[in-house]
């Protein structure tokens, strides 16, 4: 079962080109921290959208299936929040 705390290790596993964003963000200490996180990655993942880099958010698009498979309830929850903030900015990059 996929938990809270492995959220981001799996962002960083399925989205590398993530890790140069992620090294400027880490304060793990904020009770509200996985929201800055998805903050930053949805802004990346615009990023890409925008220089068609269309085979991270392929993997992008597996890992948040498996978040929804194989997370608790918290996590399944997470990554509803993440997808549906990923498909308004990305829609946004697409039209």
């Amino acid at each position: 079962m996929v938990t809270k705390s492995q959220i981001i290790p799996l962002l960083l596993t399925f989205c590398p080109s993530f890790h140069n964003v992620w090294g400027e963000l880490q304060r793990r200490d904020e009770d509200q921290f996985i929201y800055i996180a998805f903050g930053a990655f949805t802004g990346h993942l615009q990023r890409l959208a925008m220089r068609r880099k269309s085979s991270d958010l392929l993997l992008v698009n597996r890992l948040l299936v498996k978040l929804q498979k194989e997370g608790d309830q918290e996590t399944r929850m997470l990554a509803l929040e993440l997808s549906q903030s990923l498909r308004s900015v990305l829609h946004d990059c697409i039209d």
